[in-house]
């Protein structure tokens, strides 16, 4: 508790000082972190916890106690036991241009637009009309080019689109530009009861693109801690 003391007063001096918003988010945020590596904030939980994560594996969405969300693709669900879990992070990797973003973009739709859970997707790169676009395509079998080109023959579809889908749980966020900003919002989210983030991508928050692997890893670390 008195390293938790000292992080609030270091904290408070610096917000009064007129410090840079993200440095002291970062600054607390890797305090955090030491503090917690010391052992001083206890993550330990009782051995039944952990055997009752397990029996919720053999779970599947119709049991409400669940906490994983499934994907919607069989054959993937069944390789992760379900579904995503909670706590847990997911990298999807592919080089670029084999389709990462659409895979994404499926597995939101399948949560949010048939399944109805509340996701969130965090746009580094694309705009949230762009975003939009990609889901609009998965639900009408209408292709990209075809929605950005305003072609007659997607028209109708397009004007179908009702609000039974546009009501969907997916949150489209587009301001995100760093880690610190990343590290307020999913947060935010997660109170908002969002149940699945997803961040389009990660290697748009490296700063130094000689250290991006240790960068990502560190991130990725952090956002399991959230």
């Amino acid at each position: 508790m008195r390293n938790l003391s000292g992080l609030a007063s270091s904290l408070t001096n610096q917000i009064v000082n007129y410090h840079d918003v993200f440095d002291i988010l970062e600054f607390g945020r890797k305090e955090i972190e030491r503090i917690a590596s010391l052992g001083e904030i206890n993550k330990s939980k009782e051995f039944s916890h952990y055997v009752d994560m397990t029996q919720r594996q053999f779970h599947y969405s119709d049991d409400i106690g669940a906490d994983f969300v499934p994907t919607g693709i069989g054959i993937l669900d069944t390789y992760l036991n379900g579904g995503f879990y909670a706590g847990n992070v997911y990298t999807i990797a592919a080089r670029p241009g084999q389709g990462k973003t659409a895979f994404c973009c499926q597995i939101v739709h399948n949560m949010s637009v048939v399944n109805k859970h509340k996701t969130a997707f965090i746009s580094i790169e694309m705009t949230g009309q762009q975003v939009s676009n990609r889901i609009i395509s998965v639900e009408t079998g209408i292709t990209n080019s075809q929605l950005t080109s305003l072609r007659d023959d997607a028209r109708r579809q397009v004007m179908m689109l009702d609000d039974k889908f546009k009501s969907s749980p997916i949150t489209i966020i587009e301001d995100i530009y760093d880690f610190p900003a990343l590290s307020l919002k999913i947060p935010e989210l997660a109170k908002e009861g969002i149940k699945v983030v997803f961040i389009d991508y990660l290697q748009l928050l490296v700063k130094d693109e000689n250290k991006a692997t240790s960068e990502i890893q560190q991130i990725t670390k952090s956002i399991k801690r959230f």
